[in-house]
């Protein structure tokens, strides 16, 4: 089931406003698509940008990521386990998921923030 929406850009700045820690120096989108939730973070110089991971089931959106110029480590979030290595953990999950997609972004991450739409 194709649940992809892409999230408008009002929203997607909405939500990197919300992080309460501004310093974020590793940030992970399990649910990426084709990136319009980081679109916040690739803004300015990218050399400033934070490191950021995606991941991403669709192996055409994985290719519009990678062409922006973001990383995609993995393809199914729900078999992921390396989270604890991130400040910042950013998503907008499948509808059909999107509960059990919260969830596991908490309990993978060790010390940061979760911002889910």
């Amino acid at each position: 089931m194709n649940e992809f929406y892409p999230t408008p850009s009002s929203l997607a700045f909405k939500a990197k406003g919300l992080f309460k820690n501004k310093r974020i120096t590793r940030l992970l989108e399990p649910s990426a698509g084709r990136g319009h939730l980081l679109e916040p973070f690739l803004t300015g110089n990218k050399h400033y940008w934070p490191k950021i991971d995606c991941i991403e089931l669709d192996f055409d959106n994985q290719a519009i990521l990678r062409a922006k110029g973001l990383t995609v480590i993995d393809a199914d979030f729900m078999q992921f386990e390396g989270a604890s290595l991130y400040s910042h953990i950013l998503l907008n999950p499948p509808f059909s998921q999107g509960a059990e997609h919260v969830i596991k972004a908490y309990k993978l991450l060790f010390n940061g923030e979760v911002v889910a739409i």
